[in-house]
């Protein structure tokens, strides 16, 4: 590890529902960190640059060199201005970083995976945010190709953190569970446990996990729950929850136009990023990452009355409406309905003559009865011999004498000496 004391970080920003992430990569340590943006203002991206690079130092390595793409010019300004600060690198127009570039495209690829497999129609921008940062950071828990040691992962390099099955695995993502509440006084009427879905650990040493609340929609965090099957009900309060995300998750640039497979996420081809200002305000939950410890996030829509209320999603526009003239248009000329022509019949000469089909041949096989299947009899001599042999040992049969006159008469005079 002391060859690789000076790290080449790559940085950049990516949308999933037009929610803005910034995530990093470190070269040969092959680290990759998840922030979620509250805003692309210059402020909050810088905020989230400086933890990853106190993240670093706190472990031993210094951030020599960092690569973006033009957008961050305003960033690289910011940067140098502090002591010590890193060289920042930014790429030429139509020009990528393709480390991150790559990196960004498998956090979708495992977005889209995990997202399919929910059961859920939509979804809410809360259960979105930490689908995508519950991603990433398992993606830290395996060591790569690219990595500078095999053996170990990069989320045990950077954070002294390994994978264990309690604390990371025990419960899937979009699971449903009935998590333990701790209301004082215990001895009221008050439910011990509410309906949650779970959001992926939250970090701890104890193994706590995150948790959206279905009657608030908040996040939560808790030690103890109990996952139970998930009944129609809690899909469709999810679905309701979710009902102004569209059913589908969707990758976009920071002008919120919908973009493909084929297309570098967040860049167009040949424009120019150069001084444009990283960012338009964004009305989103607030800030917070995959290395953080999670806080309880208030959801834009108030506390219900009820268990399960229609969350507030906004005043409506009214519907436009159309102007009504002064002016009366004249009435359309009546329709004349066409005239009715009586159908004729057709000419038998004209009709298609059909051919005669053949009949099917029969078969000249000669039809034989098969034999009567053989039938053991139990008579005879021989057999009548056994049977009283078996029911009265002691009891010779009479015709005994016969069989033994002919067992004799087969057998060789030498053989009946020798024996």
């Amino acid at each position: 590890m002391s060859l690789h004391k000076e790290v080449y970080l790559t940085i950049d920003i990516f949308f999933v529902s037009k929610i803005p992430f910034f995530i990093t990569l470190s070269r040969k340590i092959d680290f990759t960190s998840n922030t979620h943006l509250a805003s692309r203002k210059l402020e909050g991206v810088y905020k989230a640059f400086k933890i990853i690079y106190a993240l670093h130092r706190r472990r031993g390595f210094k951030i020599t060199t960092v690569s973006a793409d033009g957008e961050f010019e305003p960033l690289a300004a910011m940067i140098a201005a502090d002591p010590d600060a890193p060289r920042v690198n930014l790429t030429s127009q139509g020009e990528h970083v393709p480390e991150i570039e790559r990196r960004i495209c498998v956090v979708k690829e495992r977005v889209r995976a995990l997202r399919h497999s929910l059961p859920f129609q939509k979804i809410p921008k809360i259960m979105i945010t930490n689908l995508v940062l519950h991603v990433t950071k398992q993606l830290t828990f395996f060591s790569t190709k690219a990595g500078v040691i095999q053996t170990m992962s990069p989320r045990m390099i950077m954070l002294g953190e390994s994978l264990d099955y309690k604390k990371h695995l025990s419960l899937q993502f979009g699971e449903y569970c009935q998590v333990h509440e701790q209301d004082e006084p215990r001895n009221s009427q008050s439910p011990r446990t509410a309906g949650a879905i779970g959001l992926g650990p939250c970090g701890n040493l104890q193994g706590g996990y995150r948790f959206m609340s279905l009657q608030t929609g908040k996040r939560l965090t808790r030690y103890a729950w109990d996952a139970i099957p998930m009944p129609n009900t809690v899909i469709a309060r999810v679905n309701l929850l979710g009902k102004d995300q569209p059913e589908e998750i969707t990758f976009c640039d920071r002008h919120g136009r919908t973009i493909g497979d084929v297309e570098l996420p967040g860049v167009d081809p040949g424009e120019d990023h150069r001084g444009e200002v990283v960012i338009a305000p964004f009305d989103g939950p607030a800030e917070d990452s995959d290395l953080t410890t999670p806080t309880d996030l208030p959801m834009p829509f108030a506390p219900p009355k009820d268990p399960f209320p229609e969350p507030d999603v906004g005043p409506q526009e009214p519907a436009p409406t159309e102007e009504v003239g002064t002016l009366i248009e004249p009435a359309p000329d009546p329709v004349q309905a066409p005239p009715v022509v009586e159908p004729t019949a057709p000419d038998p000469a004209a009709l298609p003559v059909q051919a005669e089909t053949p009949r099917v041949r029969r078969s000249t096989r000669q039809r034989v009865q098969a034999k009567p299947a053989y039938e053991p009899r139990f008579s005879g001599k021989k057999y009548g011999v056994a049977a009283s042999r078996v029911e009265e040992p002691d009891v010779l049969n009479p015709d005994s004498h016969m069989m033994f006159s002919q067992l004799t008469e087969d057998v060789p005079l030498r053989q009946l000496q020798l024996s």
